[in-house]
């Protein structure tokens, strides 16, 4: 008996169809990483996966066709055309429910779990930050890039500071960011990055072919990591995008725009 899948209509719905087939929803057989597709708290235990971004969707690797997470728009598709940019980062839920007649059919929920936000750098220490959106989550986080001893980036916990010492009327910028801890570590092999947890242990590798970027996690993790990480490679990937096509303004073109809305900046500057 072939399940029905259907979206729920209270909740926010994907932008395009995702095809079902009937071995992909066996009830006595769910998908491989039906764990993660569970509305239960930040500690279940995820194990490895392999992920691949396609288009707006994260899939895993095998032969389910359930996407497991879902961005507002392509990462490599985005164009920043204000002096502010974001999109959304949310988990896609599937459950199995049965129908009054006995047939079982598939719905889908989603989950808002961060905003990934560009801001230029004169209105942020911090331009590619993650803002938390879902009450599992650890908080505020921004990609930090590094040098030494290994090129690659942060991920950091944030926090806002008021009080910071601006001149009055700057309204642009009311609250410092600051750094307060550690949270993921991305290191550069060649082409490839690595990412660690705080310990420095290896938990996954990113690697691409024939165009298809994936994300392969090689040790069970929490959810809440597995959310921060899997968010945190899409803001990887979506800053590596603009940084490559030149997409960022600069100061000077951010000046002009502000001078334009004086919100962002005072008249004396």
């Amino acid at each position: 008996m072939t399940p029905k899948f259907e979206l729920d209509t209270d909740q926010y719905q994907p932008t395009s169809l995702v095809t079902m087939t009937t071995s992909m929803l066996l009830v006595d057989e769910p998908p491989p990483y039906d764990p993660a597709n569970h509305d239960d708290t930040s500690s279940d235990l995820i194990q490895p996966v392999m992920l691949q971004l396609n288009d707006q969707f994260i899939y895993p690797s095998s032969t389910t066709a359930f996407p497991l997470y879902e961005l507002s728009r392509d990462v490599s598709q985005t164009a920043i055309t204000d002096i502010e940019s974001n999109l959304s980062f949310r988990r896609l839920v599937h459950h199995v429910r049965t129908n009054t007649n006995g047939t079982p059919r598939v719905v889908q929920r989603d989950r808002l779990i961060f905003d990934l936000k560009y801001l230029p750098p004169a209105m942020s220490n911090f331009p590619y930050c993650l803002a938390a959106k879902s009450r599992g989550c650890v908080g505020n986080l921004a990609l930090k890039e590094m040098h030494i001893p290994h090129s690659g980036f942060r991920v950091v916990r944030t926090r806002a500071v008021k009080d910071n010492g601006f001149p009055k009327g700057y309204r642009g910028r009311k609250n410092a960011v600051v750094e307060v801890g550690v949270v993921l570590l991305v290191k550069r092999l060649g082409q490839r990055y690595q990412w660690l947890d705080v310990g420095r242990n290896a938990i996954a590798v990113e690697s691409e072919s024939e165009g298809q970027r994936k994300l392969d996690i090689t040790v069970p993790v929490a959810r809440q990591t597995m959310d921060e990480l899997v968010a945190s490679w899409c803001l990887r990937l979506w800053r590596d995008s603009m940084e490559n096509k030149n997409e960022i303004q600069g100061w000077k073109s951010f000046k002009r725009t502000a001078q334009s809305r004086p919100q962002v900046l005072p008249r004396y500057w």
